[in-house]
């Protein structure tokens, strides 16, 4: 095992111990083992604490071991939701997470009620934590085209929103962790800002999250401080998605019962699907791990060669589900913040309106390669003469493989021509049929398919082991519109939701001066720079952005951990006039 820590080599005795697929278990069988790995916590940085209807929510995930808050390599996933005063979600968000670090973003929409919300943050592998199990951090929203709910008890649980009289913030100590520095401390409106950030001593280096956001002067009241429970089942354990994440399930027969050895497959359609394919175990569960990228929230999954009749298929829900620990406030607006609400609500709405002409880049992902690549041969059918039929295409063109009909009923086969002592052991394997990366048993299904819909054909031409089955090559159809769909069988397939992972993307940044084109447009922007998870150490990182049209003050803040797990905060002012 040379290459893994002992945190990965203690982890995978573990799950050689519970046969290394089991999603959740009791904790009666894992006690020992657990003590020996790592436990997480995991951290939310976000922009702001108080945001209006039409801003941006923005936020940067870090997960750290328990103990050392030093970053975690155990988990590769995390979930972030962020729910409502009547328990409701308002989104579940899901992060691929790099040395520990991911990011999410989310626009408060207009119909989100002015209100006290709760942003919820966890891994798998945190929700085993006997204390600390998940990370919640107090949001206020308010939204000022909806009417505010009436505040039936005003003595007790209530937050006031109200303007702050000058502003302690500008006395906020110099870090003695980070330094902060820029060309000047004011600037007019369009004009470049140069900041730099250095840590101070090699123990001040690590991952930290730049903002520089407009200070908005609001302070929330509080009538009662509230505090949430924050305890594990005790029931169940999780096991951390150290690859990717797990999607899980179970198979049961008509009488409720788990069915064991019952092979199942997982598809994420798309031009780059995912395909999986797994055994359930004695108590009829099924796990699949995906690491692969995806941008889809559809996906599919079927029985392969089922040997029981009227079988179901039961998909996992993974979410927070400690609804009722969370206590919520009611929020009552101070007539002290109208002029101040007025005015921004009026900046807002002029700034999304030109949203088309300032949108964030996503960064685009890495494309997955199919799981059989580089092995197959490729068929791009537009590059031979087309066929009306896929099986008039198959005797013309396919030349390493071919259909063939025993009495009523049809079957493929492939042809190894560099090795063809080998063609009879191929021959007597059914090859892995693939369309659009759903596994596809009805063979006269695809070869009535339209063949003028197809747009390529690979075929691997020797055994391929795939999962707990072997099989005599494989022959994948790629659709031109990668819609294809089976018949419906809902008893030996179901298709269900995925939560697609959050794109990371670009903050839009204006360049100015470039023109008339951008004089032309109005700059409301009050977030002039996010940056999420950056590393900073000794060498100088330096930015460059601009101020917006926006005047007034603005704080730089730089939050994050050192490489030792300090968690360390700093801040500086500048002003736009």
């Amino acid at each position: 095992m040379g290459g893994l820590n002992k945190t990965q080599i203690a982890l995978f005795a573990f799950l050689s111990i519970v046969n290394m697929l089991q999603g959740q278990i009791k904790n009666t069988s894992v006690n020992e083992v657990e003590m020996s790995l790592a436990p997480e916590e995991i951290f939310l940085i976000s922009n702001s604490e108080h945001l209006l209807a039409g801003e941006s929510l923005l936020y940067a995930a870090n997960v750290r071991r328990f103990a050392s808050l030093e970053a975690s390599d155990i988990s590769k996933i995390a979930y972030v939701e962020l729910i409502g005063k009547d328990r409701t979600r308002v989104f579940k968000h899901k992060l691929k997470l790099e040395n520990g670090s991911g990011e999410g973003y989310f626009f408060i929409p207009a119909d989100l009620k002015t209100g006290n919300y709760k942003l919820v943050a966890y891994t798998n592998w945190t929700r085993n934590n006997k204390f600390k199990n998940y990370f919640v951090k107090e949001l206020y929203i308010i939204n000022p085209f909806l009417k505010q709910d009436k505040i039936m008890d005003p003595e007790n649980n209530v937050v006031i929103i109200e303007m702050e009289k000058g502003n302690s913030e500008f006395n906020y100590p110099i870090s003695d962790f980070i330094n902060i520095k820029t060309n000047k401390n004011s600037y007019k409106p369009r004009e470049e800002i140069k900041l730099s950030i250095a840590a101070q001593g090699k123990g001040s280096k690590g991952i930290y999250t730049v903002s520089v956001k407009k200070m908005d002067a609001l302070k929330p009241i509080k009538n009662k401080v509230l505090t949430s429970s924050n305890k594990s089942n005790q029931n169940i354990f999780y096991l951390p998605e150290m690859r990717g994440e797990l999607i899980s399930g179970t198979v049961k027969n008509i009488e409720q019962v788990p069915v064991a050895n019952q092979n199942i497959s997982l598809t994420i359609p798309g031009k780059d699907f995912v395909f999986k394919l797994a055994k359930t175990n004695a108590d009829g569960e099924f796990f699949f791990n995906v690491y692969e990228n995806y941008n889809t929230s559809e996906a599919h999954i079927q029985l392969y060669n089922p040997q029981i009749d009227r079988l179901e298929i039961e998909i996992e829900k993974r979410q927070f589900e400690e609804l009722d620990d969370l206590e919520f406030s009611t929020v009552a607006l101070n007539l002290n913040i109208e002029s101040w609400l007025t005015k921004q609500s009026i900046d807002l709405q002029i700034e999304n309106a030109y949203f088309a002409r300032k949108k964030d880049s996503l960064i685009p992902r890495v494309s997955n390669d199919a799981f059989f690549d580089p092995l197959e041969i490729n068929y791009k059918l537009d590059d031979y003469t087309r066929f009306p039929s896929v099986q008039e295409t198959f005797i013309e063109v396919i030349n390493r493989a071919g259909i063939r009909k025993e009495g009523n009923t049809y079957k493929f086969i492939v042809f190894n021509f560099e090795n063809p002592s080998i063609n009879s052991s191929l021959n007597e394997l059914p090859p892995l049929i693939l369309v659009d990366g759903i596994l596809q048993e009805d063979y006269a299904e695809i070869i009535n398919y339209d063949a003028d819909k197809i747009e390529e054909i690979n075929v691997v031409v020797e055994q391929y082991r795939y999962g707990p089955e072997i099989f005599g090559g494989i022959i994948s159809f790629k659709t031109k519109n990668g819609d294809f769909r089976p018949s419906e069988n809902l008893e030996i397939s179901t298709d269900f939701h995925l939560i697609s992972p959050i794109s990371k993307k670009v903050m839009y940044n204006p360049n100015y001066p470039s023109g008339v084109e951008l004089d032309r447009i109005p700059d409301f922007r009050t977030q002039l720079l996010w940056e999420p998870n950056i590393n900073i150490d000794e060498d100088v990182s330096n930015f460059s952005f601009f101020s917006s049209d926006n005047t007034g003050d603005y704080q730089i803040l730089v939050e994050g951990f050192t490489a030792t797990g300090k968690h360390v905060i700093a801040k500086s002012y500048i002003k736009v006039q």
